[in-house]
């Protein structure tokens, strides 16, 4: 004989359904801020760009040649594309800027810096590019290989204050003089892809780094070291002086949940809650 189904059985399973969906309609949501997680090995060394010839204030000895752990999330939500031509023939760089970019580095296990860069950070992209054959005088990476095609991806966040490098006339950075010199840091991480092998990108449109493979080409990261003053006009002049190069051994990429995604999954939690304790009842 069957069994007739009775108010309460049909609430608990109208509430676990309901539960289901809300669930999955979590699952489903696509997170805003994927997760890059870099991990490597830090150089054994720092050298001087842009044809500087001083020193440093930081001392990194205590980072060279350890092991490191770089996580870079960001949300380009509205941010606007803008395109340049470089050096090189061909080349179209695509920049989206300011993208908040939250960092954090770790080396050797300990939290070295972290934070979240909203004025200077940004995102490039670049589809396609025939580099010359001859690659003296380009601050390319030593896998590169000249005459091939390579695609581009960039994730940079500056902002890291170091301190005072030189206080000026009076000796001290205390008193915000223009000709005081201050230190900051960048970080930047940077893939290729050389389309002979592989095709990681398609177009110069934003990619989701979920989408890219990042196992068929070679990557890494600059920590780059700024010196900089404040002029007369409260405008900040600085340039590249030296840097590090971080050079990546796996690169993965996982989603990082919006709160509305965990709001849904909570609520969906306490429906299947209350729908055990009703068959309780």
């Amino acid at each position: 004989m069957k069994r007739a189904k009775t108010v309460k059985q049909v609430g608990v399973r109208q509430s676990l359904l309901l539960a289901g969906l809300v669930l999955a309609s979590a699952g489903a949501q696509a997170a805003v801020s994927p997760k890059i997680t870099v991990n490597g090995i830090v150089g054994d060394s720092v050298y001087n760009v842009n044809g500087y010839t001083g020193s440093i204030a930081y001392d990194p000895g205590a980072i060279l040649g350890k092991a490191f752990t770089l996580e870079l999330t960001y949300d380009a939500t509205g941010v606007v594309k803008t395109t340049e031509s470089t050096d090189i023939p061909g080349e179209v760089l695509s920049t989206w800027q300011p993208v908040p970019v939250t960092f954090s580095l770790t080396v050797n296990g300990a939290l070295m810096f972290s934070g979240t860069d909203t004025q200077y950070s940004r995102i490039e992209v670049i589809n396609d590019v025939t580099l010359p054959a001859d690659l003296t005088g380009l601050d390319a990476p030593s896998e590169m290989i000249g005459g091939h095609t390579y695609d581009f991806y960039s994730i940079g966040a500056s902002n890291i204050q170091l301190g005072c490098f030189s206080g000026g006339s009076n000796n001290t950075c205390a008193d915000s003089e223009s000709s005081n010199v201050y230190e900051s840091a960048s970080i930047i991480f940077d893939y290729f892809w050389d389309t002979a092998t592989f095709q990681g990108l398609s177009d110069t449109n934003l990619p989701n780094p979920q989408s890219l493979n990042f196992t068929q080409g070679f990557g890494g990261a600059d920590f780059n070291f700024t010196h900089w003053s404040e002029d007369p006009n409260d405008e900040f002049d600085g340039n590249d002086i030296a840097r590090i190069r971080l050079t990546a051994t796996s690169v993965t990429v996982t989603p990082v949940p919006e709160p509305e995604t965990y709001a849904m999954l909570l609520a969906g939690l306490g429906l299947v809650g209350w729908a055990a304790r009703q068959r309780k009842g």
